[in-house]
């Protein structure tokens, strides 16, 4: 794989970035149109350019019936259950403590590993997820502020679900690896996304917004460059250099938001939540820069 490390450190910086900025894209869509209306968009707008580009790369690929099942539950977890998480955490936080709590998704994929068996821990790691714990307590001000109103702290635990979703979604996807590549697993889960997220936007009664060039910017932005490209790019960069070195990258996130905050929407964190995202990303380091990559098993 040593000819393809060069590509996908770039694959995963790629990512890293569109993710970053795409908190920003994301609050500025919300303030035109509904989340679920947003996920919509996102996730057929993607999944269209996807068909396409798989159409072209990979003609011939072909999907094992037994892999359905799972591809349609990753799409579902993964697609549409991480995007309505996401984007009604940014909804109701805002982007940079939204990226801040993401950062948490390796010191979850610890804790589930654990739990399941598969990932021994050790004090070092221990260590890790109590500094998390409390890095997420400093950013989400529990015990410091005096009263946080409903719709903040249903913006955490929004935020808090689209971390377990991704984590799922990984655990699930990995095992299609040695069948598929990583263009033909994310076009059957973006598709997959697509579809079952339609009936929700129905049910919600939710409306197209009006189309400016504002809101179209965004949502190709997010739909083109975050939700296909990037989850593409993510998908390369996961299965060539392992789960250790991602997670190493994916954390640098939050600190491209933040900027990305203060340059656009003019916003800045406090020093509590600057503390708590410096723990967040100080303990994922505690808990796996020692590390081999984590290699998850069916």
């Amino acid at each position: 794989m040593k000819e393809n490390s060069f590509f996908s450190y770039i694959a995963i910086v790629s990512a890293v970035i569109f993710w970053g900025i795409s908190y920003i894209s994301t609050d500025i869509c919300l303030e035109y149109m509904e989340p679920v209306t947003l996920a919509a968009i996102r996730c057929v707008i993607a999944a269209l350019l996807l068909i396409v580009i798989w159409k072209i790369r990979e003609p011939k690929s072909k999907i094992n019936a037994k892999h359905i099942p799972r591809l349609i539950i990753s799409g579902i977890i993964g697609i549409v259950c991480y995007f309505i998480c996401e984007i009604n955490g940014v909804k109701y936080t805002s982007p940079s403590v939204a990226a801040i709590i993401l950062a948490s998704i390796p010191i979850i994929s610890l804790i589930v590993q654990s739990i399941s068996g598969r990932e021994k821990m050790t004090g070092g790691k221990i260590a890790g997820v109590i500094i998390s714990l409390a890095g997420v307590v400093l950013v989400m001000g529990i015990g410091i502020e005096d009263v946080k109103s409903n719709g903040e702290t249903l913006g955490y635990l929004f935020m808090l679900g689209a971390a377990l979703s991704w984590v799922v979604f990984n655990y699930i996807t990995y095992p299609l690896y040695q069948y598929y590549s990583p263009l033909t697993i994310t076009t059957f889960q973006m598709i997959a996304g697509a579809i079952g997220i339609i009936p929700i936007f129905i049910i919600t009664g939710e409306r197209l917004p009006h189309i400016n060039f504002i809101v179209s910017a965004n949502v190709v932005f997010l739909a083109v460059f975050c939700s296909a490209v990037g989850i593409l790019l993510y998908m390369y960069a996961f299965r060539t250099l392992g789960l250790l070195t991602t997670t190493l990258f994916i954390n640098i996130q939050p600190l491209i938001t933040v900027i990305a905050s203060m340059v656009i929407l003019k916003e800045f964190l406090s020093f509590n939540q600057i503390a708590g995202g410096l723990l967040v990303i100080t303990a994922v380091y505690l808990s796996t820069f020692r590390k081999r990559n984590l290699k998850i098993v069916n």
